[in-house]
């Protein structure tokens, strides 16, 4: 439980918007630290609080750095697959890269380059990363925001190596200009939705699979100084592609593999012990009536049945196949990127098409100049979160509660 006056600490010097996102947050704790960071800290980078934005999302990182950093210690931790740790929720791997590519968007809004470039490779290194697989990495927006920071920081040729590579993985990222010093990031859609569902032909598994979330623009940035004059922004990134794929691979048929391999191993083990028993059975019947030579050949068979009994439930469960639907609800679906030489514009325009190019709507938000570059980040829809509390996020809940208060506090 949390007492009034930790609370009240708490909240002194945070925006009133995300009180009660911010009571979940210490309420819920551990469980769901990461995916509760991520949800502020996106929102809070809406309100344009920083301060707060950086916070969470420090937390978030810090949070998933424990299992999955690129270390022998996290590589051992994740060989272990000890339940107690999945519980605390880490994000897929899409997820864990957009944790690292918003808390590099916040440290290019403060000028600084070194870090930025740092969590964009550590974004498109937990793209690789699963529990217990390594994949092909392919988030190409965070390769060429790693050149980004190289180019605003002065490392031209360190710069073009990462804006050649992002547009081998993905041939609609520009190379920007020597004398661009302005990034426009332009995000539309809502986040993939996950859910949990039963596999066909496999008993009593339970698997998440995924679907779009829809509400897609394409955007076009305009600057005071065109005065209408619109410049297309590029498809950087496709977040449902992303969350539905590991290296190429459909992340749904990954899923059912495993729950298939496992149903297998349960099948060996349950029949295995079956055989196990029977032979006891023999052997103790054996000895009774004076058989020893046959009492010794079930008692050898029961042992024997017995051990692959025993190694087939160990492999099983140790075929995590994990019904956890939590995730990510205030994710874009898709990321655009533009590169433009300004002479230190105080805002940027962003009009937003639909598929028959009608405009659907226009949005202005500040660039943060710091250094020798700008960057101006904006979404079509909110950041808000829906709800206080994410989507599955309390144990055997798949239903939105009432508000947290003081008196009504959430420890699940």
């Amino acid at each position: 439980m949390l007492a009034g006056t930790e609370v009240d600490a708490f909240l002194a010097d945070k925006p009133a918007q995300l009180r009660d996102h911010l009571i979940v947050y210490k309420a819920q704790g551990r469980r769901n630290q990461v995916l509760n960071a991520d949800r502020i800290g996106l929102a809070s980078m809406e309100l344009k609080d920083l301060k707060l934005a950086r916070l969470m999302f420090d937390a978030a990182v810090n949070g998933i750095e424990s299992i999955y950093a690129n270390t022998p210690e996290a590589q051992l931790a994740r060989s272990n697959f000890f339940k107690e740790a999945v519980k605390d929720f880490k994000g897929d791997p899409y997820e864990r890269s957009m944790t690292f590519y918003y808390s590099g968007l916040l440290y290019l809004m403060n000028g600084d380059h070194e870090n930025a470039g740092a969590h964009f490779l550590g974004g498109f290194i937990q793209d690789s990363m699963s529990m217990d697989d390594q994949f092909n990495a392919d988030f190409s927006s965070l390769v060429f925001l790693q050149g980004w920071a190289a180019h605003c920081g002065g490392k031209k040729e360190a710069a073009q190596e990462h804006f050649q590579k992002a547009k081998l993985l993905n041939p609609k990222l520009p190379i920007p200009k020597e004398t661009d010093n302005l990034l426009v990031v332009a995000e539309t859609g809502l986040a993939p939705i996950k859910y949990s569902s039963g596999v066909d032909d496999v008993p009593n598994v339970r698997v998440i699979k995924l679907r779009k979330g829809g509400g897609n623009y394409t955007p076009h940035v305009q600057l005071p100084p065109l005065q209408g004059n619109d410049a297309q922004m590029e498809e950087a990134e496709d977040l449902y592609f992303q969350a539905s794929t590991r290296g190429g691979r459909a992340f749904d048929a990954l899923l059912a593999g495993k729950a298939t391999v496992k149903s297998a191993l349960e099948t060996v083990s349950t029949a295995a012990g079956v055989g196990a028993a029977a032979g006891g059975v023999v052997a103790a019947t054996a000895l009774t009536t004076g058989h020893k030579d046959n009492a010794n050949a079930a008692g050898i068979f029961a042992l024997g049945a017995l051990a692959v009994s025993l190694s087939s439930r160990l492999a099983a469960n140790n075929v995590e196949v994990d019904a956890d639907a939590r995730y990510w609800d205030n994710l874009p679906q898709k990321l655009f990127i533009k590169t433009i030489t300004d002479k230190n514009s105080k805002v940027v325009n962003v009009n937003f098409y639909d598929e028959k190019n009608f405009l659907k709507e226009s949005k202005s938000t500040n660039i943060y100049w710091a250094g020798t570059c700008g960057i101006a980040w904006l979404r079509s829809q909110s950041a808000f979160p829906t709800s206080p509390r994410a989507p599955y996020s309390i144990s055997g809940d798949t239903t939105t509660k009432p508000l947290l208060t003081k008196g009504n506090t959430d420890t699940q």
